[in-house]
């Protein structure tokens, strides 16, 4: 029996239960398709879109005056400020390239405010799952308990995983200046190309910090609610705004850690 269920995250873990075995089955395809790069492409956009499909119409019968955020569509409701923000497969280039780090993500934003939000690992059929003030759980199988986050000290030994959006040269220069960054401190941080799933793993305790950077409210929303509800600090513009308004993005770094590693990695940023 799960723990710390509510309506609102069960309404996504109705929708998110429709497409899981659908994700399974297409990626184990896509892992077959990989010699035909034109066919694992054309079958993996195909999946993606069945899959969206299926959770929006689930979503929008549960709460038919819910508008929806998707990767292609803005779907204002007959409520303006509720939304669900879906990204159906979070690190879709490990999804088409047969890498299995990917997840389903979907936060539950009422009159506003982000209230709930899932994270879904369908290779490990692993759930991570938060409402707004009320812990941050996890479901593996027969099995279900609160995640906290960690509290690691010595930055020197911790484990980070950075954006994938800072390993693009394009974007101001931030590369070289991570690059800084990490070598005053002797880590060798880690991109693995799924922020929604890099916040549950941080919120699970099995990493240290999150560095971001452009972050998609798409990728990072349930994200953030799951680390935040597991004792997160974080930084960044925008963090602090739950309202989802117009944008769709958290503009410059987001640094997610707790406390002592939040300050320490700020600390750095600013030198570098």
């Amino acid at each position: 029996m799960l723990i710390g269920l509510t309506p609102n995250i069960n309404i996504i873990l109705s929708a998110i239960e429709k497409v899981s075995k659908l994700l399974q089955r297409d990626f184990g395809e896509i892992q077959q398709l990989q010699n035909s790069y034109y066919g694992s492409e054309k079958f993996a956009i195909a999946s993606k879109k069945k899959a969206e499909n299926i959770l929006i119409k689930s979503l929008t019968s549960a709460k038919p005056t819910f508008g929806y955020f998707t990767q292609a569509v803005k779907q204002q409701g007959k409520d303006p400020k509720s939304y669900f923000i879906i990204n159906t497969i979070d690190g879709y280039e490990n999804y088409r390239k047969g890498i299995p780090y990917f997840a389903t993500s979907i936060t539950f934003q009422e009159a506003g405010q982000i209230v709930a939000g899932v994270v879904y690992n369908p290779i490990t059929d692993t759930i991570y799952y938060a409402e707004k003030g009320g812990g941050a759980f996890m479901s593996e199988g027969r099995t279900s308990r609160r995640m906290r986050c960690g509290n690691k000290l010595d930055l020197r030994n911790a484990y980070i995983l950075i954006s994938g959006n800072l390993d693009k040269a394009e974007i101001n220069n931030k590369p070289n200046q991570m690059k800084r960054i990490f070598d005053n401190i002797n880590i060798v941080p880690r991109i693995f190309g799924a922020t929604s799933l890099d916040l549950a793993n941080f919120a699970d305790n099995r990493v240290d910090a999150f560095i971001g950077y452009n972050e998609s409210i798409l990728s990072a929303s349930a994200g953030l609610l799951l680390a935040k509800e597991s004792g997160a600090f974080m930084s960044g513009y925008n963090v602090k705004n739950e309202e989802l308004k117009d944008e769709l993005f958290y503009t410059d770094y987001l640094i997610v850690s707790n406390q002592k590693l939040k300050a320490e990695l700020e600390e750095f940023i600013k030198k570098a």
